[in-house]
């Protein structure tokens, strides 16, 4: 995807009452209704490789979620096709943002994340959401790390469930998934 698109979907994902549409209209979590989007206060930070600059961008908010500080990883995937070790990469931005924590902020309990991937390409998502599922399980359960990030697979939306959302964000959405001919309607 070009660069471009990129910059667009980061800007118009940098205003708050977008993220907050994005969460009440397209997240299924108890989150969704216990985030004090008031709070909401964006990271001027990306943990993107350079191996991936050109195909996703990151936007980090800093939220009050029950009156303790937590924070929303919203990483925006341009690719046309899809990443089979998606869980592994959003695991390790994850972690180097506990690490900056950890380093820059002396951090020695790290605050919650709510891994968020919002994907525009074409092709149908496939990739495992919980890392676990791509470990053999060759040795007890327990040491096999755990870690699932939540979807939101644009293409996965019907048209008409979009229409009815009736917000920005799914309004985008529905641009995203019709043709020329179809926004003319």
């Amino acid at each position: 995807m070009s660069n471009q698109h990129d910059k667009r979907y980061k800007r118009l994902f940098s205003n708050k009452s977008l993220v907050k549409e994005l969460f009440e209209s397209f997240v299924n979590e108890s989150i969704s209704t216990e985030i004090d989007f008031n709070s909401l206060e964006r990271l001027d930070k990306s943990f993107i490789t350079d191996k991936f600059k050109e195909k996703e961008s990151d936007l980090i908010y800093r939220v009050n979620l029950k009156e303790k500080s937590c924070y929303i990883y919203l990483l925006i995937e341009f690719q046309s096709t899809v990443d089979p070790s998606m869980s592994l990469r959003i695991l390790r931005y994850i972690c180097e943002f506990y690490e900056f924590l950890t380093e820059n902020e002396k951090m020695t309990t790290l605050p919650a994340v709510f891994p968020l991937l919002l994907y525009n390409g074409e092709g149908k998502w496939t990739s495992k959401e919980n890392i676990f599922d791509m470990i053999e399980q060759t040795i007890p359960e327990k040491y096999i790390p755990k870690f699932r990030y939540y979807k939101v697979i644009i293409n996965e939306f019907s048209k008409t469930v979009l229409k009815k959302i009736r917000n920005i964000v799914s309004a985008i959405f529905y641009v995203e998934n019709s043709d020329l001919n179809e926004l003319k309607e």
